[in-house]
């Protein structure tokens, strides 16, 4: 009886903390390419417009289930088992998120391949992984 008042307690927490990160998803973002920060330096800190170029861009996602953004070419969003996927229409983009503060996301990107309607195999895509930032 123990164990299952603690099994049943540790899946509420999980179930709390994922619908916790998908309705934290909402709202205006900056977006920075995770690979490129590493060359992010203390001069681009002291002279911000000269990092001008380090956010790759705007993107908002809205509680209807839509994305606007000037560097994406979805306009749509869901998030499914722990994945937040965007589409548009004909292809889909699998982004696992991890909080890193109140305010910022790392979008870890996989690729997920299938085989009659199968997942047979799942991979990280670094370069396509994103830090975002909510804007104030």
């Amino acid at each position: 009886m123990k164990r299952a008042i603690i099994v049943l307690g540790l899946m509420l927490g999980a179930v709390l903390v994922i619908s916790a990160q998908e309705a934290d998803l909402v709202g205006p973002w900056t977006a920075f390419r995770a690979i490129e920060l590493s060359n992010y330096t203390l001069s681009d800190y002291r002279n911000p417009p000269d990092a001008g170029d380090l956010p790759i861009g705007q993107m908002t996602i809205n509680a209807d289930g839509s994305v606007t953004s000037d560097f994406l070419d979805f306009d749509e969003w869901s998030f499914e088992d722990q994945f937040l996927i965007l589409t548009d229409g004909s292809r889909n983009a699998f982004f696992v998120p991890r909080v890193m503060g109140p305010d910022t996301l790392y979008l870890l990107r996989v690729s997920v391949t299938e085989r009659n309607r199968e997942v047979t195999h799942i991979r990280v895509d670094r370069p396509g992984s994103l830090i975002v930032v909510r804007n104030p």
